[in-house]
């Protein structure tokens, strides 16, 4: 029997710390953006998180330590504290979401993207000097927002009734809008659509070209693209080898439909995921996953039976 508990082959444990400032979007310490209204409402949960862990951790090896006084060191105390400081150590990405039943989960925060400007240097093709938000129906079309050397009798950068494009904060606005088909060129991947009311469009197409063509859609409105699902895809992200992804804030309701899918975000050279959205949102009709099937692979939301889904509902 030990007289006295030696904890010199305890592993030290110190908890990784951060702070949030709320009032910004960029949080270096988690490597994310995260909207600024709802960083503080994250810092709060992180702290309460992070707080449990150590109790926890205190608790068990205060425990082990109370029995070694009498009992001696007992043969899975070292397992035991390994595992523990494994999750610790490393259950960073666990707390970025929430699990759902399913198994799908939302996202706390969105990814740090580089490329947030228009119309930025890609590399071995320099500046393309087309980046472009365009309206078109069958009958022609209005520029939004065109590159100055492309202007033409077209383009309104005014906007339309509704529809409306900010390039101070890169962000087009769309207010109680019906719309045919949105195409964003080259917008980089700061590009965000803010929805006010409840909006329609045909499709909504963006471009990367090796540069950023990411989409951040935001907003306590709603967006429904394809409804009448006369279109093969209904939200397409064109990456060309660019870092893109689409990313859908807490607050917004999106729904989409397509004959051959709903979504697809295409040649993205990012890994892991690329479709993100924030919690509280649900995902209802499938699982964010690379589709490998047919002519092309592509990152979209799959069916329980592994097919691109058809109907996309975040809400």
């Amino acid at each position: 029997m030990n007289d006295e508990f030696n904890s010199s082959h305890l592993p030290e444990i110190s908890l990784p710390t951060s702070e949030f400032n709320p009032a910004c979007q960029i949080d270096e310490a988690f490597g994310g953006r995260l909207p600024a209204d709802r960083a503080a409402k994250k810092a709060a949960r992180q702290g309460k998180k992070k707080k449990k862990k150590a109790l926890k951790v205190l608790l068990v090896t205060s425990a082990v330590a109370a029995t070694a006084v009498t009992a001696g060191p007992l043969p899975f105390f070292e397992e035991e504290i390994a595992e523990l400081w494994s999750e610790i150590e490393h259950g960073e990405h666990e707390r970025h979401h929430r699990d759902s039943e399913d198994g799908e989960f939302a996202d706390y925060w969105f990814p740090s993207l580089s490329n947030l400007e228009p119309n930025g240097y890609a590399e071995g093709w320099g500046v393309m000097d087309e980046d472009y938000i365009i309206l078109y129906d069958d009958e022609g079309r209005t520029s939004i927002h065109l590159n100055e050397a492309w202007a033409d009798e077209n383009y309104n950068p005014d906007g339309i009734e509704g529809c409306r494009y900010d390039p101070d904060t890169n962000t087009l606005y769309l207010e109680d809008f019906t719309g045919t088909n949105l195409e964003a060129n080259l917008m980089g991947n700061g590009f965000t659509i803010s929805l006010s009311g409840e909006n329609h469009l045909d499709s909504l197409t963006v471009w990367g070209w090796y540069y950023g063509g990411s989409v951040l859609i935001t907003g306590e409105g709603s967006l429904y693209i394809n409804k009448d699902k006369s279109g093969e895809v209904g939200l397409t992200l064109m990456a060309e080898d660019s870092e893109s992804c689409l990313m859908i804030d807490s607050d917004v309701k999106l729904e989409v439909w397509g004959k051959e899918a709903a979504i697809k975000v295409i040649a993205s050279t990012m890994e892991d995921r690329q479709i993100f959205y924030m919690d509280p949102l649900k995902l209802n009709q499938g699982k964010r996953k690379m589709y490998t099937g047919g002519d092309e692979d592509y990152y979209t939301v799959v069916t329980p039976l592994g097919k691109p889904s058809t109907h996309v509902k975040f809400s």
